[in-house]
Formats: C-alpha cells, structure tokens, sequence
C-alpha cells in the first residue's frame, strides 16, 4: 500500500520542526549569548586599555592590559569555533532534508552516511576541550597540573603495591602493624 500524500506531508512537517528544535534554535541561541558575550568582553576590553592608557608611567600595568585585551580575543574567537564547529557537525542531515525536500531525485540515506552523520557529531563533543585548549593558556597550565597530579598519584599508588607485593629481604624484616598500615594507604 502507497502511503498517502497526507502522511508525507506529515512527515516532511515533523522533520523540519525536529530541525528547528534540535538544529536551527540551539545556533541561534548560541549566536545571541556568545554575540553579547563578545560585546561585553570588547567594550570592557577598550575600558581596560583606555583606564591603562591613561597610567602610562608604569610600563609593566600596559603590558598587562595588553594581555588582558589579548586573552579576551581569544575568548571570543574561542566562542565563534565552537559555534562553527557546531554547525559543521550537525549541518549533514540538514542539507540532507533540503536537498530531499527540493530534489527530483531524492537520496536515500545510506549506512555510511548515518555513520558519518553520527561521527560528526560525537566529534563535536570530543572538539570542546580540544578548543579549550587551543584557545585558553590558563585551560592547558590547569589541564596539564591536573595530568601530572594524576600521573604521579596512579604511579605511586602502583609503586605501592609493587614494593607491599614484593617478598625482599627490606619487606619481610618489617613488622606486621606497618604492613598493614601500608596496605590500609592503598
């Protein structure tokens, strides 16, 4: 049985407001905030200058503000890559409904496309921190503090084990209260 010219419309009508709710609204949401965002960011950014401008006898607080106006711009160009990459991951389907929207010949998704589709957006997931990271030196000095405090606490807690398993002669010659102290730290 042929569906019924209704159901189509039906469907094409759900597709596009499915794409309005989970597509079209979240960009221009993100366009509005990130869009004041950078404003607020730019003017208090001229503030910081013209305020420092002012206080020119110290030349150490100009390069400061000099660093300040730096690190807000790349804020904001931070803020604009995460909004383009957005767009770039979830943009596949919706050209998809258009082109089968408008198209004589409608293509038909295939196996490969749904998995490229769904690639793309699980990479806009795994691309925030990358951003973070390209954009923000305070995001990598933390980040990087953070691995290495991590780093060091699985390596002594394997160092731990490693010498509480161990049968040595330095091992065997402790009594048995500090060995239970040092498997209890574990």
């Amino acid at each position: 049985m042929f569906p019924k010219p209704y159901d189509i419309m039906y469907r094409v009508l759900y597709k596009y407001a499915e794409a309005f709710l989970y597509f079209y609204f979240p960009i221009g949401i993100q366009i509005v905030l990130y869009s004041i965002i950078a404003r607020r960011l730019f003017v208090s950014a001229k503030e910081l200058t013209t305020r420092f401008q002012m206080r020119t006898e110290n030349n150490r607080k100009s390069e400061k503000s000099h660093e300040a106006v730096k690190a807000r711009r790349g804020v904001v160009k931070m803020l604009m890559a995460c909004v383009i990459i957005y767009v770039l991951s979830y943009l596949p389907p919706q050209v998809l409904l258009f082109y089968n929207t408008f198209a004589i010949k409608k293509f038909e998704s295939t196996w490969s496309y749904r998995v490229f589709s769904i690639s793309l957006s699980y990479i806009n997931s795994a691309a925030n921190p990358v951003l973070y990271s390209i954009f923000s030196q305070n995001f990598r000095k933390k980040f990087r503090i953070s691995l290495c405090y991590l780093c060091t606490k699985l390596g002594d807690g394997i160092y731990r084990r490693q010498r509480s398993d161990s049968f040595d002669s330095h091992m065997t010659s402790r009594p048995v209260s500090s060995l239970k102290t040092s498997t209890s730290k574990l």
